[in-house]
């Protein structure tokens, strides 16, 4: 087994390795003894034809062999663990030596004092540089006390010990070089003269010797599978340290990200290096060139932390800005200032050129109004979050002092904090905010209950103020592209407050919007959903109720959406919203309820799915002025068929609020002549642009009423009209009949200002125009000189070119 274990690939970074030399003496001692033990029966026996000798030097060997390889792949291990060090924020190579080792007492702990000294964490190149030395090595910094030593080593103890019998021995790989102490090349680039340190070609060995046996003697070896640092505590190793204030916490040392050949940004780690080593990544032109850039805009670049601060007084400035940044291949955190009324497509430009430079944290001060969305209806289409979401690198966008106090937010990967007081900008550890945003993201996923989503958000009420924002959060959104929903939730109260999601099918989408104060759904499929009024109906803490779809239907669906609405006993709003394809969507309506509980008790014995229990006369709808007031209405199309419902809604919308109705659709086959009262007084009212008539078959019973709408029809401000459908002649014919209150195009004047008039017959044979209907089509070209016909499928006697 242990010849198999030791194959050349022994030093690779697999965890398997870290107990070979435990394995290999208990093989041994198992082995001698069991020969001891035939011998002792006079039974002389041969191991894979080897004598008790041969076979005692074999495992002697062996054990040399596996002392090494496990040596070697811990060694790859602490150094070749990329997964944690492309995210490490800060230096995580160290010696721990002795402060004074004349003053040490073996037996008196108040004199072992320890001092911490950063290395460079140098990568070495591909080819052979013989002017920079490509070893790892000591910082030239005078290194710092150590605060808490014994706390410190319950820590670090182990990693440290790794790290000194890694320099002690030395160690080399395709990537590294760490060459052994008695070369004394971990002294390069040190100077006791500017460093003011004790430590020297002299005094290293003695230094490395004692720190080794001490440590082994406070903490035996410890059998571990990942021999390395966590991002936290790379993060956390300042706290221990002894830092004059405004010190330099990170030993001279530059923060520097390595990229792969290609000419795409991909990082292949996070290094901190000695100036000299990290100069020889970095494309000093435009290096230099994005230093003047933004020195010029009362800005700087400090490259230790890799941070760059700027003011941009304009879009083309921003441009420039963003093409800098990612020509420097460096990865910085970025902190804008807008110093100019952005538009929300610029700062998207912006957003997005500072995460294709692979910055790691963007901080926008100057974020306007109309950049940032109010509604939480458009979470799912939010600026910020979706540059982070669809980001490799950027982690996090942060606004500061934004006008709209209630917002200001900062987006991390898939959750975004909206907070009640400004952020303390550029006092954040991003790299923890990332963690603390995985980390509630993966419970989050796995939450199957409400219960459990207390517990999760009670657990980042406590993370975030352990990095610093104690009560200032409010809200947390977290967005699923994959689950269609957007989750907001209050870390003050434990509540609910908005929850938006595609459809309302799955277990998740029940538990949650159950206990949300808020509640948006928006169906792809324009059908009513039964799960939205199993949703609501089981809802006591529900406020709002906001419904969207995509296209034009909402009129058409509005019954079972407002007696939905009026069903819940605690929904105090509704908003309807229509959310375009290519558009961000708008609201359409916001309705407030009014109404006494006799009148609610009356409304809601008739459920959205009783579609048979509905009143034929539909009487409640005559009454739904009573109990709804249009706090908001900005509907400007009727694009589908109206209900006698919808359409009553509709013109109480308008008795409201002003018209702004500019497209109608005339589509009579879903209304009786109630419906047809209410489109009547529609498009009265209507300064209508453009009129769609659907020419279906008409109802003998109804055709005064279709008449009588039709003349209801304001031609002064029409400019468009369109018939479709297998019967344009019987429409045309009827809106020219007496009940129409006959209308003649060559008696209008210049009250005619039409510029289109489009026919288009359905089935296989064009449909022909009796005399009538052409008189009206006449009619209409002779009084609009500028009009444009288009006819399709319809045929003209040729009479009416004469």
């Amino acid at each position: 087994m242990l010849n198999t274990e030791l194959l050349a690939n022994t030093d690779s970074n697999r965890s398997m390795f870290q107990q070979l030399a435990v394995n290999s003496r208990f093989y041994y001692s198992e082995a001698l003894g069991e020969l001891n033990r035939l011998e002792s029966l006079g039974i002389s026996v041969q191991v894979d034809g080897m004598t008790k000798e041969e076979l005692c030097a074999h495992l002697r060997d062996l054990q040399r062999k596996t002392l090494l390889s496990e040596y070697q792949n811990s060694c790859r291990t602490l150094l070749d663990n990329l997964d944690i060090s492309w995210h490490y924020p800060a230096p995580r190579l160290f010696l721990v030596l002795p402060t004074d080792l004349d003053s040490w007492d073996a037996l008196d702990p108040a004199t072992h004092s320890f001092r911490l000294f950063f290395m460079c964490d140098h990568w070495k190149h591909d080819d052979d540089l013989e002017v920079i030395p490509q070893h790892v090595h000591l910082s030239n910094h005078s290194g710092y006390n150590i605060k808490r030593p014994q706390k410190f080593f319950q820590i670090y103890g182990d990693y440290a010990l790794r790290v000194l019998q890694m320099v002690e021995r030395g160690y080399s790989n395709d990537h590294y070089m760490i060459s052994p102490l008695d070369t004394f090349k971990i002294l390069w680039s040190h100077d006791p003269v500017v460093t003011g340190s004790q430590i020297s070609k002299d005094t290293i060995g003695s230094l490395v010797d004692k720190a080794i046996a001490y440590l082994q003697q406070l903490s035996p070896p410890k059998l571990i599978k990942e021999p390395t640092l966590t991002r936290k505590q790379a993060a956390e190793i300042k706290t221990y340290l002894d830092v004059q204030e405004g010190a330099n916490t990170r030993g001279c040392l530059h923060r520097v990200f390595r990229f792969d050949s290609s000419a795409v940004l991909t990082t292949l780690g996070a290094y901190w290096m000695c100036p000299v080593h990290s100069q020889e990544l970095l494309n000093h032109e435009v290096l230099e060139a994005l230093m003047d850039f933004v020195e010029d805009r009362k800005g700087n670049v400090n490259m230790q932390q890799a941070t760059v601060k700027v003011e941009l007084s304009s879009a083309t400035e921003a441009d420039q800005f963003s093409q800098l940044l990612q020509d420097a291949r460096h990865i910085f955190n970025v902190t804008v200032k807008l110093c100019w009324k952005a538009t929300r497509s610029s700062v998207e430009k912006l957003c997005q050129g500072v995460a294709s430079a692979n910055a790691r944290a963007l901080e926008l001060d100057g974020v306007g109004l109309d950049i940032y969305p109010q509604d939480r209806v458009m979470c799912m289409k939010d600026l910020f979050g979706d540059v982070v979401l669809q980001s490799t690198g950027l982690m996090s966008i942060a606004l500061f002092n934004y006008p709209r106090p209630q917002a200001q937010c900062l987006h991390l990967r898939r959750v975004s904090l909206q907070l009640q007081s400004p952020l303390p900008q550029s006092e954040f550890n991003w790299m923890r905010l990332d963690q603390v945003g995985e980390k509630f993201w993966f419970s989050y996923s796995r939450a199957k209950r409400v219960s459990d989503l207390h517990a999760v958000a009670s657990e980042l009420t406590l993370a975030l103020e352990e990095n610093g924002i104690e009560t200032t959060t409010a809200m947390v959104t977290i967005g699923s592209y994959e689950w269609n929903n957007v989750f907001v939730f209050d870390l003050k109260t434990l509540t609910f407050v908005e929850y938006f999601c595609k459809d309302m099918k799955s277990d998740r989408n029940a538990h949650f919007s159950g206990t949300a104060r808020k509640l948006t759904v928006h169906f792809n499929d324009p059908q009513f959903d039964k799960g939205l009024s199993d949703a609501v109906q089981a809802n006591n803490t529900l406020e709002k109720l906001n419904v969207s779809f995509y296209g034009h239907n909402m009129l058409y669906y509005t019954e079972n959406i407002v007696r939905l609405w009026l069903n819940s006993s605690t929904t105090s709003q509704l908003t309807l919203i229509d959310r375009m394809r290519d558009t961000q969507g708008r609201v359409v309506a916001r309705l407030a309820r009014q109404c006494d509980s006799r009148i609610l008790e009356a409304i809601t014995a008739i459920t959205p799915h009783d579609t048979e229990a509905y009143p034929k006369d539909h009487e409640l709808q005559l009454d739904l002025s009573k109990y709804v007031e249009f706090l908001h209405w900005d509907c400007d199309h009727v694009f589908s068929p109206l209900s006698d419902y919808s359409a009553s809604f509709l013109e109480m919308a308008m008795e409201q609020h002003p018209s702004v109705l500019t497209l109608f659709t005339l589509d009579t086959s879903q209304v009786s002549r109630q419906g047809l009262l209410s489109i009547q007084n529609i498009l009265r009212r209507s300064r209508l642009e453009q009129l769609i008539i659907v020419c279906t078959p008409i109802d003998p019973s109804i055709s005064e009423s279709v008449a009588k709408a039709l003349g209801s029809v304001q031609w002064p401000t029409l400019k468009s009209l369109t018939f479709l459908n297998a019967h344009i002649d019987a429409w045309i014919r009827l809106w020219m009949s007496p009940h129409s209150s006959p209308f003649t195009p060559n008696a209008t004047g210049g009250d005619l200002r039409l510029l289109n008039l489009h026919l288009q017959g359905a089935g296989s044979v064009p449909q022909s125009l009796s005399h009538t209907s052409a008189l009206f089509v006449h009619g209409l070209i002779y009084a609009s000189p500028w009009i444009k016909v288009h006819l399709e499928n319809i045929t003209l006697d040729e009479y009416f070119f004469e």
